[in-house]
């Protein structure tokens, strides 16, 4: 089989995400994490983030593949506390997450 396309409920993801994940989230300060589906069939992503105070955050993206087959999230817009967020923040916060989650095999690519 070259290519499969398979279709799986986002409901059933979030619980996985918290059984796979949920340790990883908690200690980079994560919670209450939730995938559903945007405008244009692009992927929002929203939950709170701990760092000092919790703070509620949504990002939007869309989700592909990679030509080794994993999952690569495009993102497309951020907000951290219902407010946009400048560039050189949400790359900060990219790379960070990216540390705290590399353990749950989450990858942070340079988009030079």
């Amino acid at each position: 089989v070259d290519r499969l396309k398979a279709k799986i409920p986002l409901p059933f993801v979030n619980s996985l995400m918290e059984k796979i994940a949920g340790d990883q989230m908690a200690k980079a300060g994560l919670s209450d994490v939730e995938l559903t589906q945007g405008e244009d069939q692009a992927l929002k992503v929203t939950g709170k983030v701990k760092k000092g105070i919790k703070l509620p955050f949504e990002v939007t993206g869309n989700l592909g593949t990679t030509e080794d087959g994993k999952l690569k999230f495009s993102l497309k817009s951020s907000k951290l506390g219902g407010l946009p967020m400048p560039n050189f923040l949400v790359s900060v916060a990219t790379r960070l997450a990216g540390d705290s989650l590399s353990g749950a095999g989450v990858e942070v690519e340079d988009p030079r």
